[in-house]
């Protein structure tokens, strides 16, 4: 089975089932590398940027480079602000508060983060690994693109260049209207460029199949997605193997999602006798779903099996799947069951929706919406 992406993990208690390691791997059938929260085709730009300045600067040290790009991310996070205030990035509430008053000046530097841990939760931690997996840095044709694009702002390369000398741990002090020089060199990228990001960013492991599909139906796909779009996908291809693959994100869909909201159900209350779980009209509702378990694996088929269960057999099996999860991260189980009751330990994420319908209603995206964005950005 694939293995989690730290990039997008939902963390610890927000996936008490341990369900996302299980969408991941449908997923990955088709789009290999973006993760949940790599949807930015301009922090896409950023990164290359950086990358094509480490290149010009000659900045070999990895350590050097860490730096430098906090410093660059934060340079490039007042550019882009400047440049339009409506798109939301990692960090804009730092920017908007500190361009509230229209200083003349912003500072740059280490002791400047955008975010508590700029590192993490910025760019770098968010694209670095989509990023080289995608092939990025071995893309010469890439990189040469945005050397030459940099050469078309000279007044932005000395500002770099004094940034990167002063190593971030001395603050530097940008006048704002000498950023408004620079701004056009995160317009949407054209030409060559685009072609080259479309060929990292959207290709899948179906040869291209979702791309030419997204291609040649985007008037009926973009505004879709969850079943509607998987369904869709599938009807327009004409590729066996991804076919197989969409229904097998649509069947996994149907195991894991009513699972998931039967879960966060139980959670709405203090406890639970037998009788109440026995009688409940919406877990009877919930996980009567038809399932094609084909390709499953033996985990995903374990989880099947639960909804083919009467409603107590099914409860105690999601409790003792999440007694599984939890125990992996050193925490106590949500639930706990006895002879006569459920009894709920941890409430977070509680809720039910009486007009979710299992067959209808998807809560895992499988990076679709992802690709979706970055389609529609590219294009």
């Amino acid at each position: 089975m694939t293995a989690k992406d730290p990039n997008y993990t939902i963390k610890g208690s927000r996936d008490p089932l341990g369900l996302q390691v299980i969408w991941q791997s449908a997923g990955r059938n088709i789009i290999p590398h973006l993760s949940t929260v790599s949807s930015s085709i301009m922090d896409f730009q950023i990164i290359s940027l950086a990358y094509a300045y480490k290149k010009e600067l000659s900045i070999s040290d990895d350590r050097t480079f860490n730096s430098f790009f906090l410093c660059f991310e934060q340079l490039m996070a007042y550019t882009r602000f400047i440049k339009d205030r409506e798109p939301g990035f990692n960090g804009i509430d730092k920017v908007r508060r500190m361009m509230n008053n229209e200083p003349k000046e912003v500072k740059i530097g280490l002791k400047e983060q955008l975010l508590s841990n700029q590192k993490a939760y910025g760019i770098w931690g968010k694209y670095n690994r989509p990023f080289r997996e995608m092939g990025f840095l071995k893309n010469e044709e890439l990189m040469r693109c945005y050397i030459e694009k940099i050469k078309d702002f000279p007044q932005l390369t000395k500002r770099v260049k004094y940034i990167w000398k002063n190593g971030g741990d001395k603050t530097s002090h940008v006048n704002t209207k000498e950023i408004k020089s620079w701004i056009k060199i995160l317009d949407k990228p054209s030409g060559g460029l685009n072609k080259i990001l479309v060929y990292l960013i959207l290709n899948d492991k179906q040869d291209n199949e979702l791309l030419e599909i997204f291609n040649s139906n985007w008037n009926v796909l973009g505004t879709l997605n969850g079943y509607d779009l998987f369904i869709r996908l599938r009807e327009f291809s004409g590729n066996q193997n991804f076919k197989q693959f969409i229904s097998r994100i649509i069947n996994t869909e149907k195991t894991i999602s009513p699972l998931n909201r039967i879960f966060r159900y139980l959670q709405t209350k203090s406890y639970w006798s037998l009788e109440d779980i026995k009688s409940d009209e919406l877990i009877n509702l919930w996980k009567d779903v038809d399932v094609d378990p084909s390709g499953f694996s033996p985990e995903l088929m374990n989880l099947s099996s639960l909804l083919q269960s009467d409603n107590v057999q099914l409860v105690k099996g999601l409790a003792k799947r999440n007694e599984k999860v939890t125990a992996r991260r050193n925490a106590a189980p949500w639930l706990s069951f006895n002879n006569t009751e459920l009894s709920i330990n941890h409430y977070q994420g509680a809720f039910y929706n009486k007009e979710y319908n299992p067959s209808a209603h998807a809560d895992f995206n499988y990076f679709f919406n992802c690709y979706s964005s970055l389609y529609k950005q590219l294009n």
